[in-house]
């Protein structure tokens, strides 16, 4: 399964199991297992993940700000589907909004299914 610059790897072929408990057998299992697993981690650490730069970047504004309670939502675009820029009115010690973050789904009271959330830095 080819997964960012991490090459190539797949599922290894499982030994067939002893019939009676060996040691040995099962240790060699085991580490068979444990490479497999760590290929499958250090795969993972090498895709990059969705940031909140990137989706700021890549949005369209359409132009429709809602506000709601605790905040403003402005109506996007990203990845040609409607996104929803959720800006808090409450703000931190640093004067940044205590939430600025993307989401997928907004009702017009609600907004739900997080893409990704400003950290602070």
């Amino acid at each position: 399964m080819p997964i960012g610059n991490q090459g190539r790897f797949s599922a290894p072929a499982l030994p067939v199991p002893p019939k009676d408990y060996n040691q040995t057998a099962f240790s060699r299992f085991n580490n068979l297992l444990r490479i497999y697993f760590n290929q499958i981690d250090t795969a993972i650490r090498g895709i990059p993940g969705v940031s909140w730069i990137g989706v700021a970047a890549a949005v369209e504004y359409t132009g429709v700000e809602t506000s709601i309670a605790s905040g403003e939502v402005l109506t996007c675009d990203y990845r040609s589907a409607p996104a929803y820029r959720f800006i808090s009115t409450a703000v931190n010690s640093n004067g940044y909004p205590v939430e600025d973050a993307f989401y997928r789904s907004f009702d017009g009271t609600n907004i739900s299914d997080l893409i990704v959330t400003r950290e602070e830095n």
